[in-house]
């Protein structure tokens, strides 16, 4: 039986979504902003389910007669580790008896998000699938297996301006749901635990990582290359598969770090994403 202090409950809830399996559908739609669960579920013929707790906002409801949750996660990896973690409790752990369930349930997660890229051909506005999650946290250095994700090809040849213990570990996306967005760009998504420094930007306390998308830019796995980057795919591809879901990412590029160029509408960036992949999803 897994402990009180290990599974924490809200009453019969999942302590920080304070949801249940009734309230939750096994396609999930992922959104760092909280505020834009409303702009994704706006497009449901019926909703539901509405919750909020802190953060993590929650939308249950049907697009196209598909059942669909949306939710909230607030940003960073810190964040995907709980909603991941919770949300497979809700499915794969009995609640009431506190037992791990024998039929596991695979749960579809979507990422929407946005993204910078470090590709100067790739323009703002467009649509990035993330093929593989390449972790500047450490997040799944605490998972057990996690440390099948750190491969000694990255250790030998990643970042060296990089100080001290920065190892990367990188994880696939799933491939049968990528195949259904074959006609995006493609490529390795960097998720980097900060959003200054970490990501080479310069305010009062100034980053040790000058040359970090030029280093970046030369990185190549399995014939593929780091084309974005964000702050949670990996920790979400790196969950997912330890616990047997299945994940994607797919971010609008708001920004283009080698031609300075910035979205001049970023809502309607977001906007065409959110519509562009439900009229995919649900076909």
């Amino acid at each position: 039986m897994i402990s009180d202090t290990d599974l924490i409950l809200k009453n019969d809830n999942i302590y920080h979504l304070d949801v249940n399996q009734d309230n939750i559908a096994k396609n999930i739609i992922l959104v760092g902003d909280p505020d834009r669960v409303a702009k994704i579920s706006q497009h449901f013929s019926k909703i539901t389910h509405r919750s909020q707790h802190r953060e993590f906002v929650i939308h249950t409801g049907y697009y196209n007669h598909k059942r669909i949750s949306v939710v909230g996660t607030g940003i960073g990896c810190d964040n995907i580790d709980i909603v991941i973690n919770e949300l497979d409790a809700i499915f794969n752990i009995d609640l009431k008896t506190r037992q791990i369930k024998k039929d596991l349930t695979s749960l579809n997660l979507f990422r929407l998000g946005t993204c910078g890229t470090i590709r100067e051909e790739i323009p703002v506005d467009s649509i990035i699938v993330s093929d593989y999650g390449l972790g500047l946290d450490n997040l799944m250095s605490f998972y057990e297996g996690g440390e099948d994700f750190y491969r000694e090809t990255l250790q030998t040849r990643f970042l060296s301006n990089f100080k001290a213990q920065r190892s990367p570990y990188i994880v696939e996306g799933d491939e049968e749901l990528r195949s259904q967005f074959s006609e995006f760009y493609h490529g390795i998504t960097a998720t980097f635990p900060g959003f200054y420094a970490p990501q080479g930007r310069n305010l009062r306390i100034p980053s040790n990582t000058e040359i970090l998308i030029e280093e970046l830019s030369e990185i190549r796995y399995n014939n593929t290359q780091v084309v974005n980057f964000e702050m949670e795919t990996s920790a979400l591809y790196g969950l997912a598969k330890l616990s047997g879901h299945k994940a994607l990412t797919l971010c609008t590029v708001v920004a283009n770090r080698i031609t300075k160029e910035f979205t001049k509408d970023g809502e309607k960036s977001v906007n065409n994403l959110i519509e562009t992949f439900l009229d995919k999803i649900t076909k």
